[in-house]
């Protein structure tokens, strides 16, 4: 179930937040996330703008990334991340599949594209749900 801010997740799932401004796309995720065993939708950040500290503040194991964000853009995000730290793995999730070698270059642990790769990307999630 998604947790509202304030509240705790389940300390045995692994805590996925999502970066993504599509409101159909995000419920789709979020929504899947929920029937996944080992998952948890700790965040969603529907603007890239506050993205990194919530990312900081949360602490997530997963983030699913978008590139085409209102306020900060995905590249963006991904640079500041990674300049970081190695942690956490970073799913970057768009319709930009020209980005794909540059976002993996840059540190991105996964690449989908979501006109082409959605069920990819549902069936990796699952494989590291079930992992934990």
């Amino acid at each position: 179930m998604f947790k509202e801010r304030g509240e705790m997740v389940n300390s045995n799932n692994l805590k996925v937040t999502l970066i993504e401004d599509s409101l159909h796309i995000g419920e789709w995720i979020k929504e899947n996330i929920e029937t996944m065993e080992g998952l948890e939708l700790a965040d969603w950040e529907k603007d890239g703008e506050n993205a990194v500290s919530r990312v900081q503040e949360i602490k997530p194991d997963i983030i699913i990334l978008d590139l085409n964000l209102p306020g900060m853009k995905g590249l963006d995000i991904l640079q500041q991340l990674r300049s970081k730290s190695a942690k956490p793995l970073i799913i970057v999730f768009t319709i930009n599949e020209l980005a794909r070698k540059k976002v993996l270059e840059m540190g991105a642990d996964y690449f989908f594209d979501k006109a082409l790769e959605d069920q990819d990307l549902l069936k990796t999630l699952g494989t590291l749900g079930r992992l934990n």
